[in-house]
């Protein structure tokens, strides 16, 4: 790729005469909690003579942001001060963001020339909520510049240097109430490339093949240029392409062709240069500062970005981010959060500022070889697209409006999920109270990462809002509703709920197919099956599955009936035009041989007496059940473990049940007991009379008996004791048992 510097050559020098007012020294306020403030009387040296005009408190040179004037103090409007002397102004902090904040007072004589500078810097302590992906806008776009280097002031004034097409000179966009406008902010500038701006607003140029450092400070309402660093000759070739600059002034410069990074310290006006040691860096094209003093350093030919930290006095050597390819332009804002143009992979990374934080975030969209980034007060992200020939700003602080494709009552969209991230881009934790979605802009179930009401985030960490249109609030009588609800954050970063806009059209839901319905319902066969399905939905195909899988349009379009010789599961929908797709129907079936009919022994039939009935299978493994209460057995029935007592008439029912069989068929027996009734003595001839006792063997009965010749009934003689038998005659008995046969016996006595 070409290389900047070998497109920025220009043959003519201009010579600038040191225009503007020495710096008197830098004030820190350390840290000071959002929503607090702090007051400091802030000491002013004037090196020259001159009467005082105008006090000025400004934050980047915005005036009313984050430094203010406190009023009182020994500096007075109208005052005439000697050289080297000096004065107190009351300044207030009251951070409005969280992260590092940079401001200065200025000094200014009576003709608006600034008199003094002293800067001062504190930390805002809190959280801060932002949102992935940012609100791109546009800031500058013309196909005819090659915007390379950025910086931003504190009143959101944009400058570039526009690099190799244009530029001499530095250019500056300001935004205006309709849109922006450009102006020229310093010219006569050979070779201008890295950019940076102070606390005062002032701004410093790297001017590199004029190896020297040019300042722009604002002064009576337009700026004075002045070089503050001239890189001594002896250094030659020496090419001061990146610039950074801290909260007291003190300047950071990458000298690419000497492969080193300078240190150029502010001291009662004069800057003192010393060498920040490195190693192994080639063609250092970028560098950043942070509020520790921590540097980082764009080692573009290396394709990497390294961290200089500052630690009692020293530097320590890491690397940040590798695997890059030619990153050129770095930012880093309040709570150390980085971003870099990397510029050959189309992309600009945004490195948390620790190792428990997040992994890099990929920002901005559609890049086209992105070089140079800046970071405003509030921490929003300016990109130079170079390749897009447009400058580009991303807004955090707002929450992107999530739009869905329009999608039908009682369905998801398309384009569901949609995800947007949340980070917390302040330097204490930022702690989730409650995270609500709207109804019908659910969270999705294939969140990950999500934040929940527990949720805490160390700076730079993120966590997720995954949400889908699933719309389920009626339509009513209109063809279509556009909805616009939102998802409601509560964090310990605002005093209020943040709310995230999601918006999508629902439409009216089409009727539903009716389910299709199977001739054969769902159990377990002996032999194959024929299934037919069949649909109440006029011109409905079905489709169906025998595989597990859910059906759809994609699966086997139903014929005719399906033979199901061997146990499956069928699923099918029905698809009709007009309407949605019906709900799955399902049934299995199971295809087994019926296990053998249980075997009775004694067979049923009529018996004298109390019978012993066992039950047997020929099926292996087969279990009997049974029962003897006229019932048909099942599984629940009694179990057969042993040979069942039959005393009375009873019919048996038993079925045999084996693992991979279907039931055998019911077999049943039906035993007839008859009592049995017995004479003694047995019938015969005697030669005396004789005492005859009847006995059926049986308890619970009665016995009837007759000793004329007639048939015994319940309404003959019953059976009390012996009967006494004096002549020939024939004793006829029944005996009647409850549940039995009725027994009887006939015995004639012949007494000679």
């Amino acid at each position: 790729m070409t290389n900047f510097r070998l497109s920025c050559i220009c043959l003519a020098i201009c010579l600038l005469a040191h225009q503007g007012a020495a710096q008197s020294g830098a004030t820190t306020f350390g840290q000071v909690n959002m929503g607090t403030s702090t007051t400091a009387a802030i000491t002013v040296s004037i090196y020259e003579a001159a009467t005082l005009g105008a006090i000025t408190v400004v934050t980047r040179g915005a005036a009313g942001l984050d430094f203010a004037s406190a009023g009182g103090g020994t500096c007075t409007a109208g005052t005439a001060y000697a050289a080297n002397s000096s004065c107190t102004v009351n300044v207030v902090f009251k951070p409005r963001y969280p992260g590092m904040r940079y401001g200065a007072v200025l000094l200014a004589d009576s003709k608006g020339n600034r008199m003094a500078t002293v800067y001062v810097s504190g930390s805002g302590q809190g959280s801060g909520l932002r949102f992935l992906p940012g609100i791109p806008t546009t800031i500058l776009s013309n196909s005819q510049i090659f915007p390379a280097h950025l910086a931003v002031d504190g009143n959101g004034g944009v400058y570039f240097v526009d690099t190799p097409f244009v530029s001499e000179s530095l250019t500056k966009v300001t935004p205006t109430a309709t849109g922006s406008t450009q102006s020229v902010v310093g010219s006569g500038l050979p070779s201008p490339n890295g950019i940076a701006v102070d606390g005062a607003g002032d701004i410093y140029i790297a001017d590199s093949y004029e190896f020297r450092v040019v300042k722009e400070t604002l002064s009576g309402g337009s700026y004075l240029q002045s070089v503050v660093i001239n890189i001594p000759a002896a250094t030659w070739p020496s090419e001061p392409y990146g610039i950074a600059v801290d909260g007291s002034g003190n300047l950071y410069l990458t000298d690419v062709s000497n492969k080193r990074v300078l240190k150029e310290t502010l001291k009662n006006g004069a800057y003192t240069q010393s060498v920040v040691p490195t190693s192994g860096l080639n063609a250092a094209y970028g560098i950043a500062v942070d509020g520790s003093g921590n540097l980082f350093i764009a080692d573009t030919f290396n394709n990497r970005v390294i961290k200089e930290t500052l630690s009692a006095g020293g530097y320590t050597q890491s690397t940040v981010a590798a695997d890059l390819s030619e990153p050129w332009g770095l930012a880093v804002d309040g709570s150390g959060v980085l971003y870099i143009a990397d510029s050959l992979n189309s992309r600009v990374l945004l490195i948390p500022p620790s190792a428990a934080s997040t992994a890099p975030s990929t920002v901005g969209n559609g890049l086209t070889y992105p070089y140079g980034v800046a970071v405003d007060g509030s921490g929003n992200l300016y990109i130079a697209d170079a390749g897009n020939h447009r400058i580009l700003k991303e807004n955090f602080s707002i929450a992107p409006d999530l739009s869905f494709e329009t999608t039908k009552e009682g369905w998801t969209s398309d384009d569901s999920p949609q995800t947007i991230t949340v980070w917390n881009q302040g330097d204490m934790a930022m702690k989730f109270l409650s995270v609500t979605y709207p109804v019908d802009f659910p969270q999705s179930p294939s969140a990950v990462d999500d934040c929940t009401s527990s949720t805490s985030l160390a700076t730079g960490q993120a966590c997720n809002l995954t949400v889908e249109f699933s719309p389920v609030s009626p339509v009513g009588t209109s063809a279509s509703v556009l909805l616009n609800e939102d998802i409601s954050l509560v964090t310990n970063a605002a005093s209020a709920a943040q709310q995230v806009p999601v918006t999508g059209t629902e439409t009216a839901p089409s009727p539903v197919a009716a389910t299709p319905v199977f001739s054969v319902t769902a159990g377990i066969y002996p032999t194959a099956q024929m299934v037919a399905i069949s649909d109440a939905t006029k011109g409905a195909t079905i489709y169906y599955t025998t595989n597990g899988a859910t059906p759809t349009t994609a699966s086997t379009k139903y014929s005719g009936a399906i033979g199901v010789v061997a146990s499956e599961t069928i699923q099918a929908i029905a698809v009709a035009t007009g309407s949605t797709n019906s709900a799955v129907a399902e049934a299995s079936y199971t295809i087994a041989p019926p296990a053998a009919t249980p075997v009775f022994s004694p067979a049923a039939g009529t018996y004298v007496g109390t019978q012993m009935v066992t039950l047997s299978d020929t099926t292996k493994g087969a279990t009997i059940y049974y029962t003897t209460n006229g019932e048909a057995p099942t599984t629940a029935s009694a179990k057969y473990s042993g040979a069942i007592s039959v005393a009375v008439n009873e019919t048996i029912q038993a079925i045999a049940v084996a693992t991979g069989s279907t039931n055998s068929a019911v077999a049943l027996a039906t035993y007839s007991i008859t009592v049995p009734l017995t004479a003694s003595p047995a019938a015969g001839t005697y030669s005396k009379a004789q005492t005859v006792t009847l006995s059926d063997g049986a308890s619970g009965g009665a016995i009837y008996y007759t000793t004329n010749g007639a048939t015994p009934s319940t309404a003959s003689t019953r059976y009390t004791g012996p009967i006494n038998v004096t002549g020939t005659e024939t004793i006829r008995a029944i005996a009647v048992v409850p549940g039995c046969t009725t027994g009887g016996v006939s015995a004639t006595y012949t007494i000679k």
